[in-house]
């Protein structure tokens, strides 16, 4: 089974990612490493070269190379989902879990990490609050349509994994 893993750039699915793989002795996949080994580039360096359109294009070829019968949890980029109709490939693929954090967690987590996301890259502070919270409105209509939703910042994969076998355990119940 492909576990996919959306939300917002900074909600932890990287990290929750590799530990649940771990905890279900899956294989860890991140879509963003797949298309950095396919081009041999850096996903910033994609940005200058494409643009943000064949990026996009790029990222649904990714999801729709991977093997349904493989058992692998699965990070994706935060815009993943949002483009191409890539949520509906991702529920019909696998399992979506929609990692929800709070914006402020958010902001603090992606300032670290700003130079090298392109999207962020070169903006101040106020500029980068103002798109978190343009681009995270704009994104959570398609986040929200995930199978399951996990609320919070320090969830731990253990309790993740738990509650998606509940999650598939009751769905073939119904």
């Amino acid at each position: 089974m492909l576990i996919f893993l959306v939300g917002y750039m900074g909600c932890g699915k990287s990290t929750l990612g590799r530990h649940m793989a771990q905890e279900l002795n899956y294989k860890y996949i991140d879509t963003d490493t797949l298309i950095e080994k396919k081009y041999d580039a850096t996903i910033p360096q994609i940005f200058v070269l494409h643009g943000e359109d064949r990026f996009r294009e790029m990222e649904r070829e990714a999801v729709q190379s991977l093997d349904e019968s493989e058992n692998a949890v699965v990070s994706t980029g935060g815009g993943l989902p949002c483009h191409n109709e890539n949520i509906e490939l991702l529920n019909s693929k696998g399992f979506t879990i929609y990692i929800e954090v709070p914006e402020e967690l958010l902001l603090k987590r992606i300032s670290k990490t700003s130079s090298k996301r392109p999207l962020l890259a070169h903006k101040t502070p106020d500029e980068m609050l103002d798109f978190v919270k343009d681009s995270l409105d704009r994104r959570r209509p398609y986040y929200q349509q995930a199978k399951m939703k996990i609320s919070g910042g320090h969830i731990q994969a253990h309790d993740i994994v738990q509650l998606m076998n509940m999650t598939l355990q009751y769905s073939q119940t119904v």
